[in-house]
């Protein structure tokens, strides 16, 4: 069986899989479990495959309505003006100290101007809602976060249209100590973090992270352009994007989530958008479910395109992978519609479960022939287009 084994990975196997209204799954392994379904409805389908990984993917992502960008009035906003080491406020709730712009007070602050080395920090004691809107900013910071919320009830970060705005910081940050490691992103938010408008936004995350927000991260809109030294989007909850055009450049996760306590994994749920993401790690990777439903995805990794740790959905949408080591990887997966395409060194679509590695790889190798370990995971498929092209295996549960 090794020798079996061995001669199939070093030869290319190349699979085609067309699933309109009909079902196919096909895997190798000890413990594949494979399901079928030619009914036209999937729902009943989609959902028992989720819920078998004990992550619920049906349930839709919330937006409030300070979610959407609405216009603004100058006559009600506190004007920020940057200019070089320093700064001006026309109104209230900021002061300005040493390069350094604090808001402490809930409203809507209008920056626009160049600052070259300094931060917005956001500090709302009483937990009220912080509109920032970027109408022509270029904010740099050379030892911490550009913008930083250390405490807030949501920052809304709004992108004025027809503008264009640059965050980016420096290779090294200035820490109170050795057991302080945040904030560790140019954007960096301690509580929810909203972004949207139709300008466009550039950010340079030299030190470490691109955007990051510990709590959920929502995009509705904007132009993007995210280069970082480590991960390019994270949330620690949920990444939720309904609309936006994305260009990531990392050399870790594209966008990425990190909770992993039990019961409380992150997700990560893409409803539209347009994606080109290069990534040195996974370009998509998430602790718990991951459900794309719509948008356009072009994806070249160094590791998987795209990966779960419970459970993934693919419901619409297209999904073009160029370059990965596994195309889509979860516990539980699930093609129920859209158009996907892997090229991948090894699996192309490999349901495995397993406890992530210390890079985020993820699980490897359960259910595999050999005796590399059981499984419970499932691979289902009811609909949409599916492309392999696979060193590895095509399918493998």
């Amino acid at each position: 069986m090794n020798t079996i084994k061995q001669n199939r990975k070093n030869r290319l196997s190349k699979l085609a899989v067309i699933v309109l209204c009909t079902a196919m799954l096909a895997a190798c392994g000890s413990n594949t479990k494979a399901t079928t379904n030619t009914s036209s409805s999937t729902s009943e389908t989609t959902s028992a495959s989720v819920q078998t990984a004990s992550f619920d993917l049906t349930s839709q992502v919330e937006y409030d309505r300070d979610d959407a960008y609405t216009d603004w009035n100058a006559s009600e906003a506190t004007a920020i003006k940057l200019n070089g080491t320093t700064a001006a406020v026309e109104g209230t709730g900021a002061e300005v100290k040493d390069g350094s712009i604090s808001i402490t007070a809930a409203g809507t602050y209008v920056v626009s101007g160049k600052l070259d080395d300094g931060q917005i920090v956001v500090n709302v004691a009483d937990k009220g809602v912080v509109r920032l809107i970027l109408n022509g900013a270029d904010i740099h910071s050379s030892k911490s976060s550009p913008i930083y919320v250390e405490e807030a009830g949501k920052l809304i970060l709004s992108l004025q249209e027809g503008t264009n705005n640059v965050v980016s910081d420096g290779t090294a940050y200035g820490f109170a100590d050795a057991s302080t490691d945040e904030p560790n992103a140019a954007i960096f938010s301690k509580d929810d973090l909203t972004i949207n408008g139709t300008g466009k936004l550039t950010v340079q995350g030299n030190f470490n992270n691109g955007i990051a927000s510990k709590d959920k991260l929502k995009i509705t809109g904007g132009t993007f352009e995210i280069h970082s030294a480590d991960d390019a989007v994270m949330g620690r909850d949920l990444v939720a994007v309904k609309d936006g055009q994305f260009v990531i450049d990392a050399k870790g996760h594209g966008v990425k989530t990190t909770n992993d306590t039990e019961g409380e994994e992150g997700l990560i749920a893409l409803e539209g958008g347009i994606f080109s993401i290069e990534s040195g790690g996974d370009a998509l990777h998430s602790t718990g479910g991951l459900r794309i439903s719509g948008g356009d995805l072009h994806i070249a990794a160094g590791d998987d395109a795209i990966h779960a740790e419970i459970a993934m959905l693919i419901s619409g949408g297209t999904v073009d992978i160029t370059q990965s080591n596994e195309g889509l990887e979860a516990g539980s997966i699930t093609i129920a519609g859209g158009e996907v395409h892997v090229v991948s060194s090894d699996d192309g679509v490999n349901a495995a479960s397993g406890s992530n590695d210390a890079e985020g790889g993820g699980p490897r190798g359960g259910g595999m022939p050999g005796g590399e370990g059981a499984s419970n995971s499932t691979l289902t498929i009811t609909g949409g287009y599916l492309s392999v092209d696979a060193q590895g295996d095509g399918l493998d549960a």
